[in-house]
């Protein structure tokens, strides 16, 4: 798909017909982000504002900038994951509780509101039913950390994923939903 208007008309039709179904959708204009998430959207993405950025950053900070786009691909030795605060080994419990050492790091917190993310949030900052913990975590420990389990993602009952939108740019991304053999993932170009 070319524009963000046919991504969103897809969307729109893809969710009267499938209700249950998780759908990605690829919208260039943030503008649009809305609207795609009016017609059904679950989750928006927008590879040109995270290329803009990442292009921006690249001119003072091009070692951070690479070791993001290392640091988020398969096989890079870290995990970038998300957990429910509704979660009983989570609800209810300050960043200091929950940081197990040099294995995980929490990141961020996206509050209830889904207004703001609170970046590197302080070891006091209590952590609400609805909150969103994110960690990254080193693969090799992902098994003895209580914070890289991915349940936090959003599934219908089969596991199914819409991508809607499909960009060479988002093909690491798809890979890594198809090698984990826990979704069907079909995508919409």
């Amino acid at each position: 798909m070319e524009s963000d208007s046919e991504v969103i008309l897809a969307i729109s039709s893809i969710r009267k017909i499938n209700q249950g179904i998780s759908i990605v959708g690829r919208i260039d204009d943030l503008d649009f982000s809305d609207v795609a998430r009016q017609a059904g959207c679950d989750r928006v993405v927008s590879p040109s504002e995270i290329g803009g950025n990442m292009l921006f950053s690249a001119l003072s900070e091009p070692a951070v900038v690479r070791w993001f786009a290392e640091a988020t691909v398969m096989g890079s030795g870290v995990d970038l994951i998300d957990k429910n605060g509704s979660s009983a080994d989570i609800a209810n419990k300050t960043i200091s509780m929950l940081n197990t050492g040099a294995d995980t790091q929490i990141i961020g917190i996206r509050k209830s509101d889904n207004k703001y993310i609170d970046v590197l949030p302080e070891d006091s900052l209590h952590i609400e039913n609805g909150d969103t913990v994110i960690s990254m975590v080193r693969q090799d420990k992902s098994e003895k950390s209580i914070s890289c389990k991915r349940i936090n993602v959003k599934r219908v009952e089969k596991g199914d994923v819409l991508i809607i939108g499909w960009n060479p740019t988002i093909r690491s991304a798809v890979n890594e939903f198809v090698y984990s053999g826990k979704f069907a993932v079909t995508i919409l170009s």
